[in-house]
């Protein structure tokens, strides 16, 4: 089964292009109201943080776009060792260096958002 195979990734850390994430769950079914149902295996779910620079109107930069639950397109369903796969389309990063990096992120928006001056 597919979501077995893809169950291998749940709870690794990735970086790509303006982003830190960490694969959490395998694609389900999304059932439809006729009575059939989707299935991607392509989309894994995933906690994001974006490291794209803002440049907000007041003219201050903050390293962080937002943090959100999406998911990360990857072939990794039709490789045989899908954490392979996944190394070949992103960098792997630790559990602590996605921690260190997320807490990162909340403090500085915190930073940003409770900050005396205009935003």
């Amino acid at each position: 089964m597919q979501q077995d195979k893809l169950r291998k990734l749940v709870g690794r850390c990735y970086r790509g292009a303006n982003k830190i994430f960490i694969i959490v769950g395998t694609p389900e079914p999304e059932f439809m109201m006729i009575g059939d149902f989707d299935f991607n295996p392509y989309q894994l779910p995933a906690l994001i943080i974006s490291t794209e620079k803002v440049v907000k109107h007041t003219g201050k930069t903050i390293d962080f776009g937002e943090i959100f639950r999406d998911t990360i397109r990857s072939r990794a369903v039709l490789s045989e060792d899908p954490v392979a796969q996944m190394r070949m389309d992103y960098e792997e990063i630790t559990p602590e260096e996605f921690r260190a990096l997320a807490y990162k992120a909340i403090d500085d928006v915190t930073k940003f958002y409770t900050s005396q001056e205009e935003i």
